[in-house]
């Protein structure tokens, strides 16, 4: 039953920082890729402009807005971002792990705003 909660909860980490990419980069207007584990962006929003990055930092997925930060999901020993060109798709590769067991999940997003 825990080896079980346990694979549960670290499948759910890297999915809820797979789907805050999705999310986020979905609606970028301007996009940087800073390192392979660090993004940059902005969005159309009313009021003052705000600069998002979503970065990996100590097995953990952190979105900062503006300086304020926030933690997404923990026990993330990898997260690899790139960017094509052609496409216009940000690529990103995420790994989770605990003291037993991996989770990982590769996908791509495509901003709509670019």
């Amino acid at each position: 039953y825990t080896r079980g909660t346990e694979r549960l909860e670290l499948q759910q980490s890297v999915r809820l920082a797979a789907d805050l990419i999705v999310r986020e980069i979905r609606f970028a207007d301007s996009l940087t890729i800073l390192d392979k584990s660090e993004v940059m962006y902005t969005k159309k929003e009313e009021g003052p402009r705000k600069t998002y990055r979503i970065k990996h930092i100590k097995e953990e997925v952190v979105l900062y807005i503006n300086q304020t930060q926030t933690k997404v999901a923990s026990n993330i020993i990898k997260l690899d971002f790139a960017f094509d060109e052609e496409s216009g798709l940000l690529y990103f590769h995420i790994v989770g792990s605990n003291e037993k067991q991996h989770y990982d999940i590769s996908s791509s997003v495509k901003p709509r705003n670019l």
